[in-house]
Protein backbone atom coordinates (compact mmCIF):
# COMPACT_ATOMS: atom_id res chain seq x y z
CA UNK A 1 0.00 0.00 0.00
CA UNK A 2 1.67 3.77 -0.77
CA UNK A 3 2.28 5.84 1.35
CA UNK A 4 -0.84 8.67 0.03
CA UNK A 5 -3.21 6.19 0.70
CA UNK A 6 -2.71 4.97 4.02
CA UNK A 7 -2.75 8.18 5.13
CA UNK A 8 -5.91 9.30 2.99
CA UNK A 9 -7.18 5.74 5.25
CA UNK A 10 -6.21 6.92 8.41
CA UNK A 11 -7.61 10.35 7.66
CA UNK A 12 -10.94 8.65 7.07
CA UNK A 13 -10.71 6.47 10.33
CA UNK A 14 -10.07 9.73 12.33
CA UNK A 15 -13.15 11.54 10.31
CA UNK A 16 -15.13 8.61 11.69
CA UNK A 17 -13.70 8.31 14.94
CA UNK A 18 -14.18 12.22 15.37
CA UNK A 19 -17.67 12.01 14.52
CA UNK A 20 -18.69 9.35 17.02
CA UNK A 21 -17.15 11.29 19.15
CA UNK A 22 -19.38 14.59 18.82
CA UNK A 23 -22.39 12.50 18.17
CA UNK A 24 -21.91 10.74 21.64
CA UNK A 25 -21.43 14.17 23.40
CA UNK A 26 -24.16 15.93 22.04
CA UNK A 27 -26.78 12.22 22.41
CA UNK A 28 -25.38 11.38 25.74
CA UNK A 29 -26.24 14.22 28.21
CA UNK A 30 -24.44 14.43 31.71
CA UNK A 31 -25.57 12.06 33.23
CA UNK A 32 -25.27 9.51 30.86
CA UNK A 33 -28.31 8.63 29.62
CA UNK A 34 -29.26 9.14 25.83
CA UNK A 35 -31.23 12.28 25.31
CA UNK A 36 -34.56 12.79 23.79
CA UNK A 37 -33.79 13.06 19.81
CA UNK A 38 -35.66 16.29 20.43
CA UNK A 39 -33.66 18.34 23.29
CA UNK A 40 -31.85 20.89 20.52
CA UNK A 41 -35.77 21.55 19.36
CA UNK A 42 -35.91 23.26 23.64
CA UNK A 43 -32.66 24.86 22.35
CA UNK A 44 -34.21 27.24 19.75
CA UNK A 45 -36.48 29.95 19.93
CA UNK A 46 -40.25 29.23 19.54
CA UNK A 47 -41.71 30.23 16.36
CA UNK A 48 -45.34 31.30 16.17
CA UNK A 49 -46.86 29.02 14.03
CA UNK A 50 -47.53 30.77 10.06
CA UNK A 51 -50.72 28.76 9.49
CA UNK A 52 -52.09 30.56 13.01
CA UNK A 53 -52.14 33.96 11.61
CA UNK A 54 -53.42 33.99 8.06
CA UNK A 55 -56.58 35.39 7.86
CA UNK A 56 -59.44 33.09 6.39
CA UNK A 57 -60.39 33.37 2.48
CA UNK A 58 -62.94 36.36 1.82
CA UNK A 59 -66.47 34.73 1.51
CA UNK A 60 -68.41 35.70 -2.27
CA UNK A 61 -69.40 36.54 -4.66
CA UNK A 62 -67.35 38.80 -6.17
CA UNK A 63 -67.92 41.69 -7.82
CA UNK A 64 -65.56 40.97 -10.76
CA UNK A 65 -65.65 45.07 -11.91
CA UNK A 66 -64.26 46.17 -8.42
CA UNK A 67 -62.00 43.27 -7.09
CA UNK A 68 -58.59 43.46 -7.47
CA UNK A 69 -56.19 40.24 -8.34
CA UNK A 70 -55.51 39.14 -4.40
CA UNK A 71 -59.41 38.47 -4.13
CA UNK A 72 -59.68 36.90 -7.45
CA UNK A 73 -57.38 34.25 -6.97
CA UNK A 74 -59.65 32.61 -4.52
CA UNK A 75 -62.04 31.54 -7.33
CA UNK A 76 -61.78 28.49 -8.39
CA UNK A 77 -59.60 27.96 -11.59
CA UNK A 78 -57.86 31.29 -11.14
CA UNK A 79 -54.21 31.25 -10.44
CA UNK A 80 -52.58 34.99 -10.38
CA UNK A 81 -51.84 35.21 -13.96
CA UNK A 82 -55.25 35.01 -15.25
CA UNK A 83 -56.58 37.17 -12.42
CA UNK A 84 -53.87 39.73 -13.60
CA UNK A 85 -55.67 39.31 -17.32
CA UNK A 86 -58.86 40.04 -15.73
CA UNK A 87 -58.11 42.62 -14.33
CA UNK A 88 -56.37 44.39 -17.48
CA UNK A 89 -59.31 43.34 -19.58
CA UNK A 90 -61.42 45.00 -17.29
CA UNK A 91 -59.46 48.14 -17.27
CA UNK A 92 -58.89 48.17 -21.42
CA UNK A 93 -62.26 47.12 -22.39
CA UNK A 94 -64.27 48.72 -19.68
CA UNK A 95 -66.18 46.32 -16.77
CA UNK A 96 -67.54 43.16 -17.31
CA UNK A 97 -71.40 42.91 -18.06
CA UNK A 98 -71.97 39.36 -18.04
CA UNK A 99 -70.32 35.58 -17.99
CA UNK A 100 -70.25 35.92 -21.45
CA UNK A 101 -68.32 39.77 -21.57
CA UNK A 102 -66.16 37.54 -19.66
CA UNK A 103 -65.32 35.45 -21.66
CA UNK A 104 -63.19 38.00 -23.69
CA UNK A 105 -60.68 37.21 -21.01
CA UNK A 106 -57.63 34.89 -22.83
CA UNK A 107 -58.04 31.48 -20.71
CA UNK A 108 -61.47 31.87 -19.67
CA UNK A 109 -63.72 29.70 -21.99
CA UNK A 110 -67.58 28.65 -21.52
CA UNK A 111 -66.71 26.04 -19.10
CA UNK A 112 -64.97 28.29 -16.70
CA UNK A 113 -67.43 31.15 -16.82
CA UNK A 114 -69.66 28.04 -16.31
CA UNK A 115 -67.50 27.15 -13.28
CA UNK A 116 -67.38 30.96 -11.72
CA UNK A 117 -71.08 32.24 -11.93
CA UNK A 118 -72.01 31.00 -8.69
CA UNK A 119 -69.37 33.07 -7.33
CA UNK A 120 -69.37 36.40 -9.15
CA UNK A 121 -71.48 39.75 -9.29
CA UNK A 122 -71.70 41.89 -12.40
CA UNK A 123 -72.78 45.73 -12.67
CA UNK A 124 -76.10 44.46 -13.34
CA UNK A 125 -76.42 42.24 -10.44
CA UNK A 126 -74.95 44.76 -8.63
CA UNK A 127 -77.70 47.69 -9.53
CA UNK A 128 -80.53 45.55 -9.62
CA UNK A 129 -79.64 44.22 -5.73
CA UNK A 130 -79.63 48.23 -5.07
CA UNK A 131 -82.55 49.21 -6.26
CA UNK A 132 -84.41 46.35 -4.80
CA UNK A 133 -82.71 47.40 -1.21
CA UNK A 134 -83.74 51.07 -2.01
CA UNK A 135 -87.01 50.34 -2.72
CA UNK A 136 -87.42 48.20 0.64
CA UNK A 137 -86.24 51.17 2.24
CA UNK A 138 -89.07 53.77 1.04
CA UNK A 139 -91.95 51.29 1.46
CA UNK A 140 -94.49 49.58 -0.73
CA UNK A 141 -95.42 51.06 -3.29
CA UNK A 142 -99.20 51.26 -5.04
CA UNK A 143 -99.93 50.48 -8.55
CA UNK A 144 -102.17 53.68 -7.99
CA UNK A 145 -99.29 56.27 -7.63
Amino acid sequence: MRRRQALGLLLIFLFLLGGRQIRHRLLVGPDGVWRDPLWLDSLLPAVADATAEEAPPPAGPFAVNTVGIDTLCYLPGIGPKLAARIVVAREQGGPFLDLVDLQRVKGIGPKLAAKLAPHLLFDTQLHSAAADTSGEAMGPTSPES
